[in-house]
């Protein structure tokens, strides 16, 4: 099935979180939310039939947030970033990527350029459904919840397969930001703690956002104080 978001009259906003082990959409205006879970490591194809399925289900969709939460996104000082240098970016931090089936996504917001790796596939599907997309990764949902609340000392874990998407702030000022490999409680205390002597910092607030806030935040309460991102903050981007 292919179908074109051309001829539509404006619609309804969708957030889409595409992981190793299925998708999740997120109604933005109605706060519902539908899940797909693959059988083993989620595949384009499949990837595309969950995308082309949603849609004609919910047709009058026409803007999309897609968040790729596999570890391959990272952020870049938008007054250092150039467009043309997209690949570069990544394959200089040893990210693996082939340019014969992914591209990179480049997306700037106040002033972080996000990039993410996506399949070219699931690219093009998702701009010939939809009108108007955005795709990205986790740091962004975790940069714009950190901005909005702001105060004290703020770490941010969010668990998606084998990678932990990792922010530390200072009030509104981001200090770090990276996906790290690892998703046992004794890898993300190791990084909290080794964040904390590296910049001179305690007693922290973990924020735990994402599909699996809960149960990491349950994880770390014996440890540290912690809070959930519920996910219409995590999606509201």
């Amino acid at each position: 099935m292919r179908v074109t978001g051309n001829n539509r009259s404006e619609g309804k906003s969708l957030s889409i979180l595409i992981y190793m082990g299925g998708l999740s959409f997120f109604d933005n205006t109605s706060g519902t939310q539908e899940h797909y879970q693959s059988s083993s490591t989620l595949s384009p194809g499949e990837a595309c039939a969950a995308i082309e399925g949603y849609y004609s289900l919910h047709p009058d969709t026409d803007t999309v947030c897609a968040i790729v939460a596999d570890g391959r996104g990272i952020i870049v000082p938008e007054p250092l970033f150039d467009p043309s240098c997209r690949l570069d970016y990544v394959t200089d931090i040893g990210i693996n990527f082939s340019p014969s089936k992914e591209t990179v996504a480049a997306h700037t917001r106040d002033d972080i350029a996000y990039l993410t790796v996506i399949n070219k596939t699931v690219d093009e599907r998702l701009n010939t459904i939809y009108r108007n997309v955005v795709i990205t990764n986790p740091i962004m949902a975790a940069v714009n919840y950190c901005r909005r609340m702001g105060g004290g000392t703020v770490i941010t874990l969010d668990r998606v397969g084998d990678f932990v998407t990792t922010t530390l702030w200072k009030g509104k000022k981001m200090l770090f930001a990276e996906q790290l490999p690892g998703k046992s409680v004794e890898d993300m205390v190791f990084y909290i703690e080794h964040l904390l002597h590296e910049h001179d910092l305690e007693s922290p607030l973990v924020l735990c956002p994402g599909l699996n806030g809960s149960a990491t935040a349950s994880m770390l309460g014996v440890y540290y104080k912690v809070e959930t991102i519920d996910p219409p903050h995590y999606f509201a981007l």
